[in-house]
């Protein structure tokens, strides 16, 4: 709303305290994990012997939790631009792109051995993070002025979705009823006022 409005410091904005939320986040999981790993790893079997095996693991596969705020900050921002090209290839590139080859191949660097399973998690975490947060500042971050003057991102998504809010606003007004259920019971209606808009 704010990006099609033209409120790009209020946007910039949020993008800094939603990045900063994140952050806390993610910070605040893995202090918990850190801090009572065998609680955590207790959750999921009471075996005590599995538990002291599982600790180290855990303590691997949660070390670069932290770099997850820039995953979730960086593809939120993605998609409220309308940039859903940019926030599935992200998503894709470290849950796929990375992760799988890693978890293949990290055993067998060293001496990683079957620690090297876990470790592809936190690789995965810093490569992933640090190659959205790359392109961001490089490519978008720039192209977004707090003066409002300029704006090289389509604005096309934020006028859809104007459009959108105004049509079950518009709909829900008249007919009180929820806007799906709307279009179920009147299909050819609906119809009428989507080609009008």
């Amino acid at each position: 709303y704010n990006y099609g409005a033209g409120h790009l410091d209020i946007m910039r904005k949020a993008i800094r305290i939603m990045t900063a939320g994140t952050f806390l986040y993610t910070l605040t999981g893995w202090l918990c994990i850190e801090g009572f790993p065998h609680f955590f790893a207790g959750i999921f079997s009471n075996d005590a012997n599995l538990i002291e095996k599982a600790v180290p693991a855990l303590h691997i596969f949660c070390i670069a939790f932290i770099f997850q705020s820039l995953q979730m900050s960086g593809q939120t921002v993605f998609r409220s631009l309308g940039m859903k090209k940019q926030a599935i290839f992200f998503s894709l590139f470290r849950k796929v792109i990375l992760v799988i080859p890693l978890t293949y191949i990290l055993p067998y660097v060293g001496h990683l051995g079957k620690m090297g399973v876990f470790w592809a998690e936190p690789v995965s975490n810093v490569l992933g993070g640090g190659m959205l947060l790359y392109h961001y500042v490089f490519h978008h971050a720039q192209k977004i002025k707090t003066n409002g003057e300029t704006r090289e991102i389509s604005v096309e998504s934020s006028v859809k979705q104007r459009k959108y809010l105004y049509k079950r606003k518009y709909l829900y007004k008249k007919y009180k009823e929820p806007t799906a259920f709307f279009y179920f019971s009147y299909p050819e209606t609906a119809q009428k006022f989507c080609k009008k808009m």
